[in-house]
């Protein structure tokens, strides 16, 4: 008859190839997640530098037609 009995030293051996595949995981996505808000800050950054440009130059236009 064999001892089956299962030790704390096996669950830790568990747990700690499943935190190794978890971190794995983990490791890829939070490069993917970085990219993606490199672009979105970058997006960002032109879209408000565009809009104020676009507001003043409208809001200048407007004031040369209507003659303020």
């Amino acid at each position: 008859m064999t001892n089956k009995r299962i030790t704390l030293k096996d669950v830790y051996d568990v747990v700690n190839r499943l935190e190794d595949k978890v971190d794995r995981r983990l490791v890829i996505l939070e490069c993917r997640v970085d990219k993606l808000e490199n672009f979105k800050t970058r997006v960002i950054t032109a879209a408000g530098i565009i809009g104020a440009v676009a507001g003043g130059l409208i809001s200048w236009v407007w004031d040369k037609i209507t003659g303020q």
